[in-house]
């Protein structure tokens, strides 16, 4: 079936954050869209999250000029790929991004074949809002999850310990490889995009009721971002809202 698809992004530095250290892409055109949530303070944090998206949108940009692409894992396995190394890089030429790392969850949609993959390295996540029901697509890379899927209360970890945030993966950091997997993508479905500034102030059966009214991405968006600061708004918060129809 072929697809089309609406969508839009929003990004807020939030109320406790000076700067905002996340960045997004929304691509409609080439059916890309990437969240990326930097880490390492100030503007490293912020120089990291924008050579994610920046790359990955280059790399689609060159495959597709030289034919549609027939290898789409392959594809996003070398957007990961050179966006770790353009930031490794960057953070050895300069001293004040030596410690830069950035999060990375992206959706690429095929607007001929209807086709649909995710992607993500770090704590960034993707959700899929179909028939009244929110499903969270990607498990988080950090060490509260893998607390959580031991059995060892991950949630609760992440909200007292210092250590509930750490990440087990990330760009920029010895483990930087991405989980890639295909999903199917059908008319009335609405995807979420976002950063833990949204979900650590959001619960997810929240989320959905945020989430799943027939506004516009735009609106959905805003509406999402106003709840995490009502919240209490400690990190910067971005999402990227896209809503599939038949093509």
């Amino acid at each position: 079936m072929k697809l089309d698809w609406e969508a839009a992004g929003v990004t807020d530095v939030g109320r406790v954050r000076r700067n905002d250290e996340d960045a997004y892409l929304v691509d409609t055109d080439r059916g890309l869209f990437a969240v990326a949530d930097g880490v390492g303070g100030s503007r490293a944090g912020e120089v990291a999250s924008r050579l994610a998206v920046d790359t990955a949108a280059e790399v689609l940009a060159e495959a597709v000029l030289a034919g549609a692409p027939d290898d789409v894992p392959g594809l996003i396995a070398r957007m990961f790929a050179k966006a770790n190394a353009a930031i490794v890089e960057r953070a050895a030429s300069e001293a004040a991004l030596g410690q830069m790392a950035t999060t990375l969850v992206l959706l690429y949609l095929d607007r001929a074949s209807g086709g649909a993959w995710i992607a993500h390295c770090g704590d960034s996540r993707v959700y899929r809002w179909r028939g009244g029901a929110l499903e969270r697509l990607t498990r988080d890379h950090s060490f509260a999850e893998e607390l959580a899927r031991a059995g060892g209360g991950g949630v609760s970890v992440r909200a007292q310990s210092p250590f509930g945030h750490v990440l087990t993966r990330c760009l920029g950091r010895q483990d930087s490889s991405p989980d890639i997997r295909d999903i199917d993508a059908i008319p009335g479905d609405r995807f979420l995009l976002c950063c833990d500034g949204l979900t650590d102030m959001i619960p997810e059966n929240d989320l959905g009721n945020l989430l799943g009214p027939r506004l516009s991405p735009a609106e959905s968006g805003r509406r999402l971002i106003d709840g995490a600061n009502a919240a209490g708004g400690k990190d910067n918060i971005t999402a990227v809202v896209v809503d599939i129809a038949a093509g």
